[in-house]
């Protein structure tokens, strides 16, 4: 069983223009909604792939109504802390024509001590009974980078935790040593404030990551160009698979999502590292962020090839 953790859960509304002209009238192509936050949909696609799990965090209680459709439809278990708001609504401007996604994220709702004490009660009755609990996403308002890493930490006492945040939320985290992190190359860049010219530069800049906040396991993805698996004992690169891009939301959280499920199973790396780039490859290949099957990703996880680089190479 894998626990997910949306601490600013949204409603993706996703639209297609052919190209987008600022300050002009835009043509919609087509539009559609799902329900999104990043722990949510690394928890739609483990639904999709037959790994139990369970999505949690925050949620508003004022639209509601609204979220329990897309919940039923995705048939997606879930355990959330109701919030006294309106669960936000983020939009994707996807244009076809240059492949490029415009988003608009709304700040979402504000939360109390009180609901955040019912989160971490919630992460403590439940912890010891799961295989792995993951934190994705930014932070909501109210919420502050400490209550935050005691999440990790209360999380961290009973299970594998793993995590994918960016810029204070990412630094917060890696203070509780998490087992996993899943930043992209940019990602990357932002914490370290630097520049990474080449692969070289990228791995290295991760191990430097990994070895000072005794984080175990990295996963890297960079786009078009691949990604990367790293820990102090191996790396791996799997090359980026060659699919029609039609929109990029969700890609990062269904490649996790691949990645972990593979990993609970069978702790094979390379397998693990398979199973994610079919399953971020398919993402890519779809508006918003629809779900795949598992049949999709056995055959397509066929064609992934990765090498082994050797440290001492670098």
């Amino acid at each position: 069983m894998i626990l997910t953790i949306t601490i600013n859960p949204a409603i993706d509304k996703t639209i297609l223009v052919e190209k987008l002209h600022v300050n002009h009238v835009n043509r919609v192509l087509s539009s559609r909604e799902d329900l999104g936050g990043k722990g949510i949909n690394v928890s739609k696609v483990l639904t999709k792939l037959n790994v139990p799990t369970i999505a949690c965090g925050f949620i508003g209680s004022k639209n509601y109504g609204k979220v329990s459709q897309f919940v039923d439809h995705e048939q997606l278990a879930t355990d959330f802390v109701l919030v006294d708001a309106t669960t936000r609504t983020n939009t994707k401007i996807v244009e076809v024509s240059s492949r490029s996604t415009t988003d608009i994220n709304e700040p979402g709702f504000e939360v109390t001590q009180k609901e955040i004490n019912q989160l971490k009660s919630l992460i403590q009755s439940v912890a010891s009974e799961v295989d792995m609990i993951v934190f994705s996403g930014s932070l909501c308002q109210g919420m502050s980078l400490e209550q935050y890493g005691d999440l990790i930490q209360t999380a961290k006492a009973y299970t594998k935790v793993v995590v994918d945040a960016e810029n204070l939320a990412l630094k917060e985290a890696l203070k509780h040593s998490p087992l996993l992190i899943k930043p992209n190359v940019a990602e990357l860049e932002g914490y370290l404030k630097v520049f990474l010219r080449d692969e070289k530069e990228m791995i290295l800049a991760a191990l430097g990551v990994l070895e000072s906040s005794g984080t175990k396991m990295m996963l890297l993805s960079h786009g078009e160009y691949g990604s990367y698996f790293i820990s102090d004992s191996i790396i791996l690169k799997a090359e980026a698979l060659k699919v029609n891009v039609k929109s990029t939301v969700g890609a990062g959280d269904s490649m996790l999502a691949g990645f972990i499920s593979e990993y609970v199973r069978s702790g094979d790396i390379h397998e693990s590292l398979r199973v994610a780039t079919a399953c971020g490859a398919l993402a890519v290949s779809q508006e918003g962020t629809q779900s795949f099957t598992l049949e999709e990703v056995a055959e397509l996880k066929k064609h992934v090839k990765i090498t082994d680089i050797v440290r001492r190479n670098l």
